[in-house]
């Protein structure tokens, strides 16, 4: 056997091997949805991914004999180490075949890029940021991911702990289906009212166009939120833009709930959106125009059978409210409207335990779980 691994930019002509490794490595798997190819290259190319205007990446790519076999990337994130470790890089896209040798030179090459760079510990993985492409799936094998979750063979865990990787933080999500004669329910209709009045908030339904013309407020509400978060940092203003952008298509108002104060000014929000998944994976990660058309009304019209809450937050000074059990209350009402076969609460981070015990008070139960790694290099 003999295992190169190739050093690629964005323009060279085997960033196709590393496009293609996913489809490649999981493909055959009737629950792996592989990324949209477009998307991915946007995320990937250094002229519009918008991480790129303030980090590094390194992409590569290990070979068999000259057969493509597996891909990870490197990664430097300067925002992250002002706010955490300096020390810390980070690998990511990692996808491998079951080929120990192969998954070992790809962590041998990151690591090797990454010291160059001054870097002492390795976290991962992880697409350019703590709330992309998080972690390896270690439990939730036989159910389809739900939209923007990751999935992987089991046997990635034993490639990554192999080399020496040990956990850092697991990530989990919360499945189920919301019961009509769910025991804390009791008059949801009457608490929701009551937490608002003794609050003084209003809740409404913002459409897609309310939360994007107002996404300097919302993000300033996500990174106070989400600050005590492991590993968090604060989006961008164009990061955020960017993916309500890229969530638009699927941001209905009926499944969105935001919460105001006094002025307007928005202190809470909880954010759903249609699972598209399956269409997804019935296209084979590729657009086609009539794919496009198929997408757009899956996102927009067809009565929703899986959903997945994406985003809640509320801002420091307002929680300890109740604010976002009258958001969870309200949409979980909405939600026994639909015929759902699946309602995916992700991710959320182990040492969350405030969120975590939230949707345990609605009887929703851990079904998949991620981990996110770290390795010390040795100097």
């Amino acid at each position: 056997m003999s295992i190169t691994v190739k050093a690629v930019a964005y323009t060279d002509p085997e960033m196709k091997d590393f496009l293609r490794m996913p489809y490649q490595v999981q493909g055959d798997n009737p629950l792996y949805v592989p990324p949209l190819m477009i998307q991915q290259k946007d995320v990937l190319d250094p002229k519009k991914g918008p991480f790129h205007k303030y980090g590094t990446a390194q992409y590569f790519v290990a070979y068999d004999n000259g057969r493509p076999v597996g891909r990870l990337s490197a990664h430097l994130n300067p925002r992250h180490e002002k706010l955490h470790s300096p020390d810390d890089g980070f690998f990511g896209f990692f996808e491998c075949e079951n080929n120990p040798e192969a998954s070992r030179a790809l962590f041998d090459a990151a690591a090797g890029w990454l010291a160059k760079h001054g870097k002492k510990v390795i976290l991962g993985p992880m697409g350019f940021g703590i709330y992309e492409d998080v972690g390896i799936l270690i439990d939730g094998f036989d159910t389809m991911p739900a939209l923007l979750q990751t999935h992987n063979p089991p046997y990635y865990q034993d490639l990554v702990e192999s080399y020496g990787f040990t956990k850092a933080q697991d990530w989990v999500a919360f499945g189920g289906l919301p019961k009509p004669d769910l025991p804390i329910r009791g008059n949801f209709e009457e608490k929701i009212p009551k937490i608002l009045e003794q609050t003084g908030y209003t809740m409404r339904q913002p459409t897609a166009d309310e939360i994007i013309s107002r996404s300097d407020e919302a993000l300033k509400l996500f990174n106070d939120a989400w600050g005590p978060n492991w590993g968090h940092v604060p989006f961008t203003s164009e990061e955020f833009k960017h993916i309500l952008k890229e969530l638009k298509p699927v941001l209905r108002p009926n499944l969105m709930r935001a919460a105001f104060d006094e002025n307007d000014e928005m202190i809470a929000y909880l954010i759903n959106a249609p699972d598209i998944n399956p269409a997804i994976r019935a296209m084979h990660g590729r657009l086609t125009p009539w794919g496009i058309a198929r997408l757009y009304w899956e996102a927009r019209y067809r009565t929703p059978h899986r959903i997945r809450s994406l985003i809640m937050g509320v801002r420091k000074e307002h929680q300890g409210r109740r604010i976002h059990l009258a958001l969870m209350m309200s949409i979980y009402l909405e939600f026994l409207k639909f015929p759902l076969e699946n309602w995916d609460c992700s991710l959320i981070a182990e040492s969350n335990r405030a969120t975590l015990r939230a949707y345990r008070v609605f009887e929703a139960e851990i079904y998949k779980t991620w981990r996110i790694y770290s390795y010390t290099m040795q100097s």
